[in-house]
């Protein structure tokens, strides 16, 4: 779709991210069918430097960021512009009074979701601000899993691992609202947990996490499930869970994706580690679930 094709989706996105007052933040990511797309995920942001205000656009391959700065005005616009004609399918925006959420169908279609702020927020323009972690390397989680010392540190071997986890819970911060809109409603902590499922878990390191995120970060009650066909990875993550104090909170399955068997159906479903079919199967079951929110 070409920028100057003016919709009324395009304009309400490429309107929310030239305030340049109240953009606090907008993430680009994911792709249109049988198009093809430079990076993994965009984040924009205004930020304030010596010679002004400026547009910050991050860049995030597969192994690193790109960060450049543009002027608000025509540049901006240019930018904005390119993004919207570069293939991606999923817009999420943030700013000041409300949340915009647009998605482009397999059909082509732009759906727009907008829900309005229950209160003004503030907007960090600062330029030098310190890297914001979707869950802290000090958090207790990692260390439990490995991947940092007992002090917070990363390990330099696990840092890939790390990083992984950022970017799955930087895609789960977008959809965690939807969640719990489409699963067990607004009232959640009066009607029942957000209900969780990760199929193909493996060791849990994302099972995990998620989980942390939800609950610690976002102040959730959760009910969690991982399934995995190895006898091994059900021993070790139901240990792990216990060492937690989440066992009656998080537990583990042996079991197929296809022969998966839970006590209820769940409201998010995971698929991260699938390989071979294992995607598609992932795919079947929370359809047959009819799970509102899927990350695979």
């Amino acid at each position: 779709m070409k920028p100057d094709q003016s919709t009324a989706e395009l304009d309400l996105v490429r309107e929310a991210v030239l305030d340049a007052d109240r953009l606090a933040r907008a993430v680009v990511s994911g792709r249109q069918r049988n198009q093809t797309v430079p990076y993994r995920r965009v984040e924009l942001r205004y930020v304030d430097v010596k010679a002004g205000r400026r547009l910050q656009l991050t860049s995030y391959d597969d192994t690193q960021s790109h960060t450049r700065n543009v002027e608000p005005g025509a540049a901006a616009r240019d930018a904005i512009d390119e993004l919207l004609a570069g293939g991606y399918a999923n817009w999420h925006v943030e700013t000041s009074s409300e949340t915009l959420q647009v998605r482009v169908t397999k059909k082509g279609r732009w759906l727009v979701h907008r829900a309005a702020r229950t209160e003004p927020v503030g907007v960090d323009r600062a330029h030098d601000r310190a890297k914001r972690r979707k869950l802290d390397e000090t958090d207790v989680v990692f260390a439990a899993l490995g991947i940092t010392t007992w002090d917070g540190q990363v390990k330099p071997s696990r840092m890939a691992k790390f990083r992984q986890v950022q970017d799955l819970l930087a895609a789960l911060e977008p959809l965690v609202d939807a969640t719990v809109e489409l699963g067990p409603g607004d009232a959640l902590s009066e009607r029942r947990p957000l209900r969780m499922v990760d199929l193909g878990c493996g060791n849990a390191y994302l099972t995990f996490a998620a989980f942390r995120y939800l609950t610690a970060v976002r102040g959730l009650p959760v009910e969690g499930v991982g399934i995995d066909v190895k006898a091994q990875a059900r021993a070790r993550n139901t240990e792990l869970a216990a060492e937690l104090g989440i066992a009656d909170q998080l537990r583990f399955v042996e079991g197929t994706i296809g022969a998966a068997d839970i006590d209820v159906h769940p409201d998010l479903v995971l698929a991260l580690h699938a390989c071979d079919t294992a995607t598609d199967d992932a795919l079947a079951r929370a359809v047959w679930w009819q799970a509102p929110v899927i990350v695979a």
